[in-house]
């Protein structure tokens, strides 16, 4: 994909063309345009727009959209969708600013503000994001004794995010996959196998890895520079400020997610370590009859949460909390 506009400086209220070009974009009736800020730590949405591209030449499309919806600063074309129309969704190509087409900038300013080029343009934001990423690696100094620096990775299970999110000294990343159900699988085949007398054994297929992964979406926390003593409190430091994160994420997402591993690099000698984070099981530990495992009391149980809604809601509640 190519793109390029008419104009780099745009005073509030003007409309700005852009022109795309590529081999199939006479096969899509529909563009979606995406523009985000720029010079921030978490650029954002700041217009949205769909429209019917213009053809202007062979190849060749033309799309206008207006700034007076925008506040004065350097907007970035930041993704592009190409679409046959809400009948077929699944017909669609997908473009993002930097891997598909060059990155692309332009400024929104007042009537009386110098006009900048578009290399000035371009340097103040990539300039930025040098300092930026300075300041992000700088390093979280935690050490009592010895001055040992550590990138930490923290992977979490079940939390579906669209975006990276960076804040002081660490970030959360999208890794746009999810942990596949193989092995699930697998015990129930063993279990049909060696329990039951069914001579079945289900497939693994593709896509029963799709929908796997895409039911059980993994992001990682990233700490690219723990000063500590050792690894162990580089790793104690960055899972107390992912699990402040993740209970954030709950109040905004409804989804907490779970830590699942945590790998600590010495950023000096290349030697990791890692650490197998997994919940325990946090039941009765007890089994048999002197442990409540009482079947008339099991039996009425589920009679009751079948029929009491404030029971069932206050058992769920329990339950999510623990």
């Amino acid at each position: 994909m190519e793109i390029s506009l008419n104009k780099t400086s745009s005073v509030k209220g003007e409309t700005v063309t852009m022109t795309l070009k590529h081999a199939d974009i006479d096969h899509y009736e529909q563009v979606q345009v995406e523009i985000f800020d720029t010079k921030e730590p978490n650029p954002t949405s700041k217009l949205g727009f769909g429209t019917s591209p213009k053809q202007v030449a062979d190849g060749y499309y033309e799309v206008v959209f207006n700034t007076n919806d925008l506040a004065l600063g350097i907007y970035e074309i930041r993704h592009i969708l190409l679409h046959t129309g809400k009948h077929k969704l699944d017909d669609k190509l997908f473009f993002n600013a930097g891997s598909d087409f060059n990155r692309t900038f332009f400024e929104v300013i007042s009537a009386n503000d110098k006009v900048k080029t578009s290399s000035e343009i371009k340097n103040e934001v990539i300039n930025f994001e040098i300092e930026n990423q300075i300041k992000f690696t700088e390093g979280i100094d935690i050490s009592k004794t010895f001055k040992n620096s550590f990138t930490v990775f923290i992977l979490v299970k079940r939390l579906l995010i669209g975006a990276r999110y960076r804040f002081d000294k660490f970030e959360i990343i999208p890794l746009n996959r999810g942990l596949d159900t193989l092995d699930e699988l697998c015990f129930t085949n063993s279990f049909l196998k060696d329990f039951t007398s069914f001579n079945l054994d289900f497939p693994y297929n593709e896509t029963m890895a799709l929908h796997s992964q895409s039911g059980n979406p993994v992001s990682v926390v990233y700490f690219p520079n723990i000063i500590a003593d050792n690894p162990d409190d580089a790793k104690a430091f960055a899972l107390t400020k992912t699990t402040f994160l993740l209970q954030a994420f709950s109040l905004t997402r409804g989804a907490t997610g779970d830590v699942f591993d945590i790998v600590c690099i010495d950023l000096k000698s290349g030697n990791g370590t890692r650490y197998f984070f997994q919940k325990g099981y946090v039941g009765n530990l007890l089994t048999g009859n002197f442990s409540g495992e009482n079947p008339q009391n099991l039996i009425k149980s589920i009679e009751t949460l079948e029929t009491d809604l404030f029971k069932r809601f206050g058992s769920l509640n329990i339950f999510v909390e623990s």
